[in-house]
């Protein structure tokens, strides 16, 4: 977990179920970079939608000043349209079409072992190879000695069949953003899933203005 600053909004808590309150005492971006840079030394940086997390990384970067090499990395969502065609590619129904099951964790360290579980499939058994030999630049090193502060893990529930009707929902020619669509699916997912559309469930679907090719919004 790390902490965007005093009274920042945790953002679109519907969709990653994170609250301010989960926020407070956990070290800042600056505190953990070290550990982060330690981590991407020598490796290439894998990512679904690579370009997004790419923003916000260069975002915190910016913010402390500090200037980083750019990484070699692979985006599985980039990739994955040229290997299968689906409905949609969020990470889930990319995931399920290539064989790689669901992880029990909590959401952001599940979709971590996905994504890496899904990389390799894409190397190992459908014949993907880097367009050109990786360069690892020379990272900065900073110190590292902030106390990591992990996210409590949720049980993990047994999928039924209402948790895949969104991964057969078309997300058709996006025009914009993908991360929108990507995040409007998986809003509906979670709805979908537990049976139940919250007050801010309700209240973030009407912030989407549909898009041709979108899935139509529903408001109950």
């Amino acid at each position: 977990m790390i902490d965007p600053g005093r009274g920042i909004s945790p953002g679109l808590t519907a969709v990653h179920g994170i609250t301010r309150a989960d926020l407070d005492g956990a070290p800042s971006f600056g505190a953990v970079l070290g550990r982060l840079l330690d981590l991407c030394t020598g490796s290439v940086v894998v990512a679904h939608n690579l370009p997004f997390v790419d923003g916000f990384l260069t975002a915190e970067l910016a913010r402390l000043g500090v200037r980083v090499p750019v990484q070699p990395g692979v985006c599985t969502l980039a990739a994955a349209p040229r290997t299968v065609r689906l409905p949609n590619y969020r990470l889930v129904t990319v995931a399920r079409a290539f064989g790689v099951a669901d992880q029990p964790a909590q959401p952001a360290l599940a979709g971590a072992r996905t994504i890496a579980r899904l990389v390799t499939a894409l190397f190992r058994t459908h014949g993907f190879t880097f367009a050109a030999q990786p360069s690892f630049p020379t990272l900065p090193r900073f110190a590292g000695a902030a106390q990591l502060r992990a996210r409590s893990v949720d049980p993990a529930a047994e999928p039924g069949w209402m948790a895949g009707v969104v991964e057969r929902v078309p997300a058709g020619p996006l025009g914009g953003d993908p991360a929108v669509a990507q995040a409007y699916l998986d809003l509906l997912a979670g709805a979908v899933e537990d049976h139940h559309v919250s007050p801010e469930e309700a209240w973030r679907w009407r912030l989407w203005r549909p898009r041709p090719g979108w899935p139509n919004r529903t408001s109950g």
